[in-house]
């Protein structure tokens, strides 16, 4: 999960995206019935910007059980997945990407798995 630009003291923005990403692992958990096992926030990847000084690819990777108790994997549908994404902008206070309807045919010619394989 891409996360908010570095301000101020690397330790202190460390431990606020912590705190919005364990309220964000709470609201996923109950939207989609999956777990999240475990949260990792990154701070160490980047590069040197044109003005000598390094810019942050601030980022935390999120481990999530799938499965049921019943060994399924549980599937979400595009309206959940919409939602998840509403739940990260307004969580991790980042702006909301435009929803796929809004997009329609504004991103290219769709080439699907099947098609890529052959290209």
């Amino acid at each position: 999960m891409v996360l908010p630009e570095v301000s101020g003291d690397r330790d202190a923005y460390a431990k606020r995206q912590s705190a919005r990403l364990k309220k964000w692992a709470l609201g996923y958990q109950k939207l989609t019935g999956q777990s999240v096992l475990h949260i990792v926030v990154h701070l160490d990847e980047g590069h040197i910007g044109d003005d000598g000084k390094p810019v942050f690819n601030p980022h935390a990777h999120v481990f999530i059980d799938r499965m049921n108790a019943q060994n399924r994997i549980i599937k979400l549908e595009r309206k959940a997945l919409s939602s998840v994404h509403d739940l990260t902008a307004e969580v991790m206070k980042i702006q909301r990407g435009e929803p796929l309807t809004e997009r329609a045919g504004t991103c290219g010619v769709r080439i699907e798995r099947q098609q890529r394989e052959l290209v």
